[in-house]
């Protein structure tokens, strides 16, 4: 008989920030790491992933630093063992949530990963993605175009249930193929096996039995290892003593596995599709929409930093100016917002404070560095005009464009006019000038100069006005009673009915998944009188304000909606404008309410099953039928997935921003500003999820998961009471425009800059870069990492190859094709200012351009930057349901009370284990929201308050550390209980 194989994997998840923040976790590093290099001391062959990242290694210098410690001397020691290949690490900088963040944001994590990962040695050239909550169809492609050709996966991966495998190939859109291992059994399948040394041989032989008909190639992976394991877990001693009959077992490191697994690559089967099916583990789809208020700030750093200082900086390069910016700490302290747990919304309050306050110094420093560019680039560009100043109009996306911008009138009396002195087409309504500016260059910038003298008017088709309808040259709206508005496309001749209705509906859920009540009765706006005011009126645009108060139940109560009521404020402007198909909608919402999920729908009469989706890289099509069958799993299968599962498809979809639903003559879509939640519910009705309200991480059993998700710790401020501002915008059309295109300006703010006169080098209006093609999306213009050249990445959303061209203003020394790590793959022609390059359907593609430089020296210029004119609502009259309450406090306490009773009445290890676990999540429950509740009082008690923080910091640094080594202890001796 041919002997089977047994791979062992020593390794640790590391979750920076979950049930404590990192100033806790980051200090149980230093006992992690002298830990590790005890064992390898002792055992030179030892082999230990560290959980695929490499901020591990950066946190673990800064306490060193903090504690006095020689960094050097520790930094060389982790070198010589990832030298030695005792350790690996990378490829990735953090562990983040592929979902959520920018398309760029995934690519960077790997080039800092990669980057710091060679600054110690070498890097894993292995995926690792052990608990990320669900993958884009384009993780094969990004991992491949990176020279990563394997991963590891655990949440998401779709099977038949009689064709469940440990090996699989997974291909990306663009036909990118990786070659996957799925963790069926988990990442903790052999944790702690050194330390139960009596059923070592035995539970190795039963992971192999039941694992090995799940497998290819006969090689049975075991994970040795979990989360935030302090005291890695030696088994090599073990290995050396313990006789197999039937196995080869061995300790291998991930690069070794997957040598050994390849040669049976033409026997996997192959997987082409997006991962977020929580059949099998988990995808916890609520996440999406948990804590909001976090993926818009995240949204808007993103955009600043991706969309504006990198391209700004680029354009400097172009222009022949050296532009330093650390974007590197810019990069990395936005990275650090990005794991999993973070990003998702779903830890402690304290947690998502800190992150707050990262974006709040992202965002400062941003700004400043876009400042510190645009000082570099205002004063090459030539101004003139009777005005003491002007203002310039910076593209930063690559196509041509037109756009209507609202300032405020510091310019009375004069006439904008172009750099042709042809006047721009402007109106003056309430103090303000709205321009509608046309052919704004493609990464380039457009000129405004301010002249007195009076001349003939241009006149253009403007919007109407009459009564309750608004139009323009492609659309007719009809505004209701009730706030909706009924909508007819002019091209199409398609009338769309009720649009953008606001409905309200309990959450039973936590932070990992939206959870229903069986009898809830959902509350919408479609029977409210709305007060409705036209407050912008002009040919250029019109914006009606919209004002709802909805009466909701307070809260949840057991399994109802309390009977207490409470208003809920929402003001919706809607921004129509006079050459645009596209209708803008900014909501303010003040959440007063708990335990529910606020949405605007959007019914549709298109009749199709399916719907288009943008994710990072792809759009993504998939039916809008649901199959709850495919969930049901067989009992063999139960009995080896660990952790909690979805047991029905969700409801709820993932969108990077653009949703598209048509049946290829009529088309509606919706476009978000960091919204990615949406359902297409009875009737093609599609909602969009504003936000969701929840108290816990965690909770047991709900009625759409089945499992432990994680800690149960009330979390008061996931409740997001708080005010809240939310942008997005449709457009029907006849499925013959290009949505890449709108979807990408709408993403793309333009740069309004008002600046004196003075004198520049460069004399007219300038386009410095142009892409050239339908369906194409530019993701990136950045400095190239070398700081040689300008990147530009795209990507081919056609589901065809197609041929594309990039137009460069000025003379370039040398155009290259390279890998997302910027490394040069071939050399590309320029001819006459223009590079053509072929792109397969969904590839991503990155271009190195190098210009010369010839940097001269500028005089100081004053400028500003200037704001569009917005809206404000003050919803300070409305009272919200109290954050924390005495209640809640007695509440937690005595629940740890209980849990501790139970815990020390426990009859076996394992009941013990788990009480004890509960009960120190109850007493860091119980401690944040007494915390919580004096911050609420210290006026009044503000002794009280200081003295309760100088205690809470100790017992949360001792409570933690108890509870994350009886996670440790819990989990094990649930691995082991059948054998004991």
């Amino acid at each position: 008989m041919k002997k089977g194989t047994v791979s062992i994997i020593s390794h640790t998840h590391w979750d920076r920030e979950w049930y404590l923040n990192s100033p806790y976790t980051n200090e149980w590093l230093l006992k992690f790491f002298d830990s590790l290099f005890e064992v390898f001391e002792k055992r030179s062959d030892f082999k230990f992933v560290l959980d695929g990242q490499t901020l591990i290694l950066e946190d673990y210098l800064d306490e060193l630093n903090k504690k006095g410690l020689n960094v050097e001397d520790y930094k060389n020691k982790l070198k010589h063992y990832i030298e030695k290949g005792n350790l690996v690490i990378g490829p990735y900088y953090m562990q983040t949530d592929w979902k959520i963040v920018d398309e760029e944001c995934l690519v960077r994590n790997i080039l800092y990963g990669l980057k710091i990962s060679k600054e110690f040695g070498r890097p894993m050239m292995i995926g690792w993605l052990l608990d990320n909550f669900g993958q884009v169809s384009q993780c094969p492609q990004i991992h491949k175009k990176f020279g990563i050709d394997s991963l590891v996966v655990w949440r998401g991966a779709k099977f038949e249930n009689d064709n469940i495998k440990s090996e699989f190939i997974w291909q990306s859109p663009d036909k990118s193929e990786v070659l996957a291992s799925y963790l069926i059994a988990s990442y903790r399948n052999g944790m702690r096996l050194g330390e139960f040394k009596d059923i070592f041989k035995k539970r190795i032989e039963s992971e192999y039995e039941k694992l090995k008909d799940f497998t290819i190639s006969n090689n049975v992976l075991i994970m040795n290892g979990y989360d935030q394991e302090i005291y890695p877990d030696d088994v090599l001693e073990l290995l050396e003593d313990v006789q197999f009959e039937n196995i080869d077992v061995k300790q291998v490191l991930p690069q070794e596995y997957f040598e050994n697994i390849r040669r049976f690559k033409e026997k996997m089967i192959k997987i082409d599709e997006i991962l977020d099916c929580g059949k099998l583990i988990s995808v916890f789809p609520g996440v999406v929409s948990t804590r909001n208020y976090l993926k818009i700030k995240n949204y808007n750093c993103e955009t600043k930093l991706i969309r504006q200082l990198e391209p700004l900086i680029g354009m400097g390069y172009i222009l022949g100016q050296n532009i330093y910016i650390d974007r590197d700490n810019i990069w990395r302290t936005l990275l650090k917002n990005h794991p999993h747990d973070s990003i998702c919304g779903v830890s402690i309050d304290d947690v998502h404070r800190d992150m707050e306050e990262r974006y709040q110094v992202i965002e400062k420093v941003t700004l400043d560095g876009i400042e510190s560019s645009l000082s570099r680039i205002i004063p090459l560009i030539e101004t003139d005009g009777d005005s003491k100043n002007q203002v310039v109009v910076f593209n930063l996306y690559p196509v041509e464009r037109k756009e209507t911008v609202i300032l405020e009138d510091n310019y009375e009396g004069l006439i904008p006019v172009d750099e042709d002195g042809k006047e721009i087409v402007f109106e003056r309504v309430n103090g303000k000038i709205i321009l509608f500016l046309q052919g704004i260059k493609p990464f380039g910038f457009k000129r405004i100069y301010f002249n007195e003298k009076e001349i003939e008017r241009n006149k253009e088709d403007g919007i109407k006005i009459y009564d309750d309808v608004i139009e323009n040259k492609f659309l007719l709206i009809k505004i209701n009673e009730n706030g909706t508005f009924d909508l007819y496309d002019k091209e199409t001749g398609k009338e769309y009915k009720n649009l953008c209705y606001f409905e309200d509906e309990a959450d039973a859920g936590d932070e990992y998944n939206f959870s229903y009540i069986v009898k809830d009765e959902k509350i919408n706006t479609l029977n409210l009188k709305a007060k409705i005011k036209i407050v912008e009126k002009s040919s250029l645009r019109a914006v009606i304000r919209i004002e709802y108060v909805i009466r909701l139940p307070e809260k949840l109560e057991g399994n109802l909606r309390s009977n207490n009521k409470i208003d809920l404020p929402i003001v919706n402007y809607i921004t129509v404008e006079a050459d645009s198909k596209v209708i803008k909608f900014k909501t303010f919402i003040k959440n007063t309410a708990k335990d529910h999920r606020l949405r605007v729908l959007f019914p549709l009469n298109i009749k199709t099953n399916f719907i288009n989706s943008y994710t990072q890289y792809d759009i993504y099509n998939e039916t809008t039928n649901v199959d709850d069958e495919y969930y049901k799993i067989p009992d063999k299968v139960k009995r080896i997935v660990k952790g909690a599962r979805e047991p029905f498809e969700s409801r709820t979809k993932l969108t990077k921003g653009l949703i598209d639903f048509n049946d290829k003559s009529n088309g509606f879509a919706i476009l978000t500003k960091g919204l990615y939640e949406y359902e297409v519910i009875k009737g093609n009705i599609i909602a969009l999820t504003l936000f969701r309200a929840v108290d816990r991480i965690a909770k047991e059993n709900l009625l759409t998961r089945e499992g432990d998700a994680g800690p149960n710790i009330f979390t008061p401020e996931a409740e997001c009471l708080r005010d809240m501002i939310f942008e997005y915008a449709v457009i029907p059309h006849n499925c013959k425009i290009d949505l890449i295109n709108y979807y990408a300006l709408y993403n793309s703010p333009l740069i309004i800059v008002e600046t004196d006169k003075h004198r520049g080098t460069v004399k007219e209006d300038l386009g410095l870069l142009e892409v050239i093609g339908e369906n194409i999306k530019v993701t990136s213009i950045k400095p190239s990492e070398d700081g040689q050249g300008l990147i530009i990445r795209l990507v081919n959303l056609d589901e065809f190859d197609k041929e594309i061209n990039i137009k460069t203003l000025l003379s370039a020394k040398k155009v290259f094709k390279v890998t997302l790590n910027e490394d040069e793959i071939e050399d590309l022609q320029i001819n006459d200012g223009r590079i053509t390059i072929n792109i397969k359907s969904k590839e991503i593609t990155t271009i190195k351009i190098i210009y010369e430089s010839a940097e001269m020296d500028l005089e100081k210029v004053n400028f500003k930057i200037l704001n569009e004119g917005n809206f404000y609502e003050d919803f300070s009259n409305y009272i919200s349901s109290p954050l924390v309450t005495i209640d809640d406090v007695e509440k937690e306490k005595e629940r740890a009370k209980k849990l501790f009773d139970l815990m020390i009445s426990s009859k076996t290890d394992l009941e013990r284990e788990s009480y004890n676990r509960a009960y120190l999540e109850a007493e860091i429950s119980y401690l944040l929201a007494k915390r919580t509740l004096l911050e609420l009082e210290k006026e009044k008690n503000k002794d009280e308050y200081e003295s309760f923080l100088k205690e809470l910091e100790e017992k949360l640094r001792e409570i933690g550390y108890k509870l994350n080594l009886s996670r440790v202890r819990k989990r094990a001796l649930e691995m082991v209980e059948e054998y004991l």
